[in-house]
């Protein structure tokens, strides 16, 4: 589906999206586009909505029967079509939608820039403690598949093990780190 011109119905206003006037042929008559305009422009555009279970949120704005995600319009107003790429929030807020904060992934890339489990009892994203062999063990996800990077007798080691992998494998800066 080819998106709207993004243009016609807001401003960015520092991640923000603004409505604006909208014209009369975005409606079905001049009383429809008298009420929405007089109600709207100049207003915040859209509603926040989220996964509890994720603790991610996103603003969803409604335009022509249709819920886009405000990231992905901030995206294309400023750089146009997507495509077959995803937007990444690079600090893991969902809302903060300034262009700056905002790149464009693969979607096999977008989990190389995750916040940390909320079940992660370390600290450390990728490495648990094994009670069995007293020891830390350390492993990554890349390409779907489980990586074992091994065991170590100290926390600090099995962390320096699971970034050297982040680095090698081209992990954002700011994967697992805790919100």
């Amino acid at each position: 589906m080819k998106s709207p011109d993004w243009h016609e119905y807001f401003i960015y206003r520092d991640g923000d999206l603004i409505w604006k006037e909208r014209p009369r042929s975005h409606f079905k008559s001049d009383a429809i586009m008298k009420q929405w305009n007089g109600r709207h422009i100049g207003a915040l555009a859209g509603s926040v909505t989220g996964y509890e279970n994720s603790r991610m949120f996103f603003r969803k704005v409604h335009v022509d029967s249709n819920n886009y995600f405000a990231h992905r319009i901030v995206w294309e107003m400023h750089n146009g079509p997507l495509g077959d790429l995803t937007v990444n929030h690079c600090d893991h807020n969902g809302t903060n939608n300034r262009i700056e904060n905002l790149r464009l992934v693969a979607p096999s890339e977008h989990g190389r820039n995750s916040r940390m489990s909320s079940g992660n009892t370390s600290g450390v994203t990728g490495v648990s403690f094994d009670k069995s062999k007293n020891r830390w063990r350390a492993k990554i996800c890349v390409g779907g598949r489980s990586v074992y990077l091994g065991v170590f007798t100290d926390l600090s080691c099995a962390a320096l093990a699971r970034k050297r992998t982040e680095v090698k494998y081209g992990f954002h800066k700011n994967h697992g780190i805790a919100l």
